[in-house]
């Protein structure tokens, strides 16, 4: 079992190293049913376009680890 913080750093590489193609394969569609539930728009699409859409720290950057083990 991984420890907290390697799932973390786990968890930001896999969205880094996540392709547009298997983005747009595997989670465009249920993420745009859910964003279209919810009353928001986003063009993801432009995500699928590129090798690695979320690369940049805007992305997973900001995940943290709250709590005690």
């Amino acid at each position: 079992t991984l420890e907290r913080s390697e799932a973390l750093r786990e968890a930001q590489r896999q969205l880094r190293r996540l392709t547009g193609e298997k983005f747009n394969s595997e989670y465009r569609t249920p993420l745009e049913a859910y964003l279209q539930k919810i009353g928001k728009n986003a063009d993801l699409k432009s995500h699928c376009d590129r090798q690695y859409p979320f690369e940049s720290p805007r992305y997973w950057a900001a995940f943290v680890s709250q709590g005690m083990n």
